[in-house]
């Protein structure tokens, strides 16, 4: 019994870091030429990601994930100034207490969940702006905020949920909210 729990753990391990991994470069590669065509609203992928652990690892050892994850994204990605791996900490315990609300687990909860992240993250972003940018007013940093940014964030939790979901489905590995 032992060690069927060890290699499920090794298997959960091995799908997170490889989700992780795709999430990453659809972040750093993809998302600046989508960037390029549609202005600001891209979709912060690694935030979805994040959400979409703890369903999966629980927030303990999500917390891991979340952490590599902020600082990849701030390192690579973002200014080390959009405190990524704050946000992401903070989006791996929301995410347990807003799926408590819900009976069942499924995609649209996941996403449903990832909202108060996406919140979280743009107004974190606007404050970070705010501080960092001289001269930016409240006025001149909110024209440049786009409420569609949300709509495209809560597409991409669905897109990324759907497919961490249906892989940990063919690889048999649990649910643990």
């Amino acid at each position: 019994m032992a060690l069927k729990n060890k290699n499920n753990s090794k298997k959960l391990y091995i799908f997170l870091i490889l989700a992780g991994i795709v999430c990453f470069l659809l972040a750093s590669s993809v998302m600046p030429f989508v960037s390029e065509a549609k202005g600001n609203e891209v979709p912060d992928v690694l935030l979805c990601f994040v959400c979409a652990v703890p369903f999966f690892a629980g927030s303990k050892k999500a917390s891991i994930f979340a952490l590599a994850a902020g600082f990849f994204a701030d390192l690579f990605i973002n200014s080390p100034t959009a405190l990524s791996p704050v946000v992401f900490l903070a989006c791996v315990w929301i995410v347990p207490a807003v799926a408590k609300l819900f009976s069942r687990t499924g995609t649209l909860v996941i996403s449903i969940c990832t909202l108060p992240c996406i919140l979280l993250r743009a107004a974190v972003g606007i404050i970070s702006t705010l501080i960092s940018v001289d001269g930016a007013g409240f006025a001149r940093v909110m024209s440049d905020f786009s409420p569609l940014s949300i709509v495209f964030n809560f597409a991409c939790a669905i897109c990324v949920s759907f497919v961490m979901r249906f892989v940990a489905k063919k690889l048999r590995i649990q649910s643990v909210i």
